[in-house]
Parts: C-alpha cells; sequence; structure tokens
C-alpha cells in the first residue's frame, strides 16, 4: 500500500519550509514534506486535518456535517487507493 514504498532514509535532510506529516500503520512508517496537490499523501493530510476539526466542540448540525464530508471525503480516498497498482 501506501507505506509499502516507505525507506529508511540515507542522510538527515534539513527542512526550513512547509510541513512535515508522519504516516504509520501496521509497524511501517513514512513521512512526507508539504505533499504536492492532487496526490494520494494530499488527500490523507486533509483526511487527518478533517477528524481534527471533527473533535472540535460544534452544534448538533454542524457535527453532522462534518462527519458527512469526511465520510465522504474517506471513501474517495479509499477508492483511489484501492485503484493504486
Amino acid at each position: 500500500m501506501l507505506l509499502a514504498a516507505a525507506r529508511a532514509r540515507e542522510r538527515r535532510t534539513v527542512i526550513l519550509d512547509g510541513t512535515r506529516y508522519h504516516f504509520s500503520a501496521h509497524q511501517r512508517s513514512g513521512m512526507a514534506h508539504s505533499p504536492l496537490p492532487g496526490t494520494v499523501l494530499v488527500e490523507l493530510v486533509a483526511l487527518g486535518t478533517g477528524l481534527g476539526d471533527l473533535a472540535r466542540p460544534a452544534t448538533e448540525d454542524t457535527r453532522r456535517s462534518r462527519e458527512e464530508a469526511l465520510t465522504a471525503e474517506a471513501d474517495r480516498l479509499l477508492a483511489r487507493i484501492r485503484a493504486l497498482p
């Protein structure tokens, strides 16, 4: 899957701008630095951000709306990941 391509870095890299995201699953991990628009990693970051938004206090209508949007986003991402070679 996505993390199957993760490899240990051969040397340390200093990153001065952007955001670094760490992903892990099933004893594998990987890092993405400011993922490019349109990539699966950008969608994964957005899903994580959406989970954070869902955890914030909100009215019932807002919470329901966030939950529905997050569910649809997760479904789209899962379909895209399953379609990967």
